[in-house]
């Protein structure tokens, strides 16, 4: 089965994901505590069921999600718009990199970069905004590259990784 390509990029495409395809990587990595050590989810165990319910949830209108590959069409990551409101034209960034080899290589920012294009000039959006751990200095490099502006911090916010944590604010504005 070939990946279904819907936005080209330089070093990576993004295509729409596919349970056939995909499914077995997000598990992994959404289980994987090193993968998912800056993300707002994964303190939970996510069964192999609910993974499954997470990909038939998709199509709806307010999360678009792609799956982040390379021109070998190799999954290496997920990256998405969550929360959209057409009516304020905002949206959550969110964005995973599973393939840990491929850490450091500006995919992130590519897929970012892409995602933001494709939120402002495709879904009219104005304002896509991301909730970074305050000590993900990589995430927030990419974020910056990017264009994104530090909006504020929350303290305290998340208690992961056996701490709480401050969550860097951060937005893209579309000008």
């Amino acid at each position: 089965m070939k990946e279904t390509k819907f936005i080209i990029g330089e070093k990576i495409d993004l295509c729409v994901l596919n349970i056939k395809l995909h499914l077995n990587n997000c598990w992994v990595w959404i289980n994987d505590p090193e993968i998912n050590k800056w993300l707002l989810i994964g303190i939970f165990p996510t069964y192999l069921f609910q993974e499954e319910e997470w990909f038939k949830g998709l199509g709806n209108k307010e999360n678009i999600v792609f799956a982040i590959v390379t021109k070998e069409e190799k999954h290496i990551g997920n990256v998405g718009l969550h929360k959209i409101d057409y009516l304020s034209k905002t949206a959550e960034l969110g964005i995973i990199i599973g393939k840990k080899q491929e850490w450091g290589k500006g995919v992130a920012t590519e897929a970012e970069k892409l995602m933001i294009d494709y939120g402002f000039n495709s879904l009219n959006l104005q304002k896509i905004y991301a909730s970074i751990f305050a000590d993900n200095i990589g995430s927030q490099k990419a974020a910056q590259k990017n264009g994104a502006r530090l909006e504020g911090t929350l303290k305290k916010h998340v208690y992961k990784n056996g701490k709480y944590n401050d969550l860097t604010c951060m937005a893209f504005f579309k000008e």
